[in-house]
C-alpha cells in the first residue's frame, strides 16, 4: 500500500511538473480579463486602511471614477468593477477578508444580478481562471490553480494580440485606482443595444451572497442605463428600486436619474464615455461627502 501511494505521489508530482513546464512554454500574454486580478491585488495591498470600495461589473469599471472620489474625499478609493461576466459571488470571500469595518461600499450591480445574484458567463469566467494562476492563488482555490497550469487551451489563443493601443480591451486598461481609462482618448464605437429581462427578483438572497451588506455601510447605486432600455422595462426597473428600499437598503437615487442618451455610451450598454463618467461621479461624491460626515 505504501509503495502504491509513493508511486502515485511521484506520478502526480511529475504530471504537475510537466504541465508547469508546458504552461511556461505556451504562456499567453496577459489580457483584459487579467487586469481584474491586479485590481484584487490593489484591494489586498490596502487591506488594513479605511477606504471606499466600488463593486459591480463594467458599469462600475467604466461608469465611476475612484480616482475622482479619492481626490475629493481624501479617502483611499478602489474600483473593482470590471466584467460582469465574472459574476459577483466567486470572489466575495476574498473581498470580505480584505475589508475593515470602517470601509464604505458603493454597490452597483448590473440589472441581471437583481434576478440572478449568482449569475456569471461560463466562457468569460473560465477564461479568467485558466489564464490567470494568480486568481486561484488569491482566492486560495486549488482547483483554479490546477486549471491555470493546464497549457492546452493556451495554444489556441497564443496568436491573439489584445494589447493594441487602439483596443480598450487590453491588459493595461486602468489607472492606479482601478478605473478603466483605456477608452478615454478613443472615439465611441457602434453602440450595442441591451434588453432588460423582467424576471422575478431575488433581492432577499443578497445578504447571503454579498456578506459586506451585513458588515459594512453600503450604498446602492443603479447602473447607467440606455434610454430605450429603460422605456421598454420601466415598470420592472421601478420595482427593483421599490424592492431595495422596502428591504431596508440605502439607495443613492432613483432609477430615472441613471438614464443616459446613446451619446453617453462608448460601445456597450454599461460603458460610459470618460466625460460622462466625470459628471456621474460628481453626483456620487456630493452624496458621499454628506454620508462620510
Amino acid at each position: 500500500m505504501k509503495k502504491f501511494i509513493k508511486h502515485l505521489s511521484i506520478y502526480f508530482l511529475l504530471t504537475s511538473l510537466f504541465f508547469y513546464i508546458l504552461n511556461k512554454i505556451f504562456k499567453e500574454e496577459r489580457n483584459y480579463n487579467s487586469a481584474f486580478v491586479d485590481k484584487l491585488k490593489i484591494l489586498q495591498a490596502n487591506k488594513n486602511i479605511k477606504k471606499i470600495v466600488l463593486i459591480g461589473g463594467s458599469s462600475v469599471g467604466w461608469g465611476l471614477s475612484a480616482e475622482q472620489i479619492e481626490i475629493k474625499t481624501g479617502i483611499k478609493t478602489i474600483n473593482l468593477g470590471h466584467n460582469a461576466g465574472f459574476g459577483l459571488s466567486d470572489f466575495m470571500n476574498f473581498i470580505s477578508q480584505n475589508l475593515t469595518k470602517e470601509d464604505i461600499i458603493v454597490f452597483s450591480p448590473e440589472w441581471n444580478f437583481y434576478s440572478d445574484p449568482n449569475f456569471y458567463d461560463t466562457a468569460i469566467h473560465r477564461n479568467l481562471i485558466m489564464n490567470n494562476y494568480e486568481y486561484g492563488r488569491l482566492l486560495n482555490n486549488y482547483l483554479y490553480m490546477l486549471m491555470a497550469l493546464n497549457p492546452i487551451h493556451k495554444v489556441r489563443f497564443e496568436l491573439i494580440k489584445e494589447n493594441m493601443l487602439d483596443n480598450p480591451y487590453r491588459y493595461n486598461c486602468f489607472n492606479n485606482n482601478g478605473d478603466i481609462i483605456s477608452h478615454c482618448n478613443l472615439s465611441p464605437q457602434n453602440l450595442r443595444r441591451y434588453v432588460i429581462k423582467s424576471e422575478d427578483l431575488r433581492v432577499n438572497y443578497f445578504k447571503l451572497i454579498f456578506p459586506f451588506l451585513a458588515s459594512n455601510k453600503t450604498i446602492f447605486l443603479f447602473p447607467p442605463t440606455q434610454r430605450q432600455s429603460y422605456e421598454e422595462s420601466s415598470r420592472y426597473l421601478k420595482n427593483v428600486e421599490f424592492t431595495l428600499i422596502q428591504s431596508g437598503y440605502l439607495v443613492l437615487d432613483k432609477v430615472e436619474e441613471n438614464i443616459y442618451p446613446d451619446s453617453s455610451f462608448f460601445d456597450a450598454e454599461y460603458h460610459l464615455t470618460c466625460s460622462t463618467r466625470i459628471s456621474r461621479t460628481n453626483k456620487l461624491i456630493k452624496y458621499l461627502s454628506q454620508f462620510i460626515k
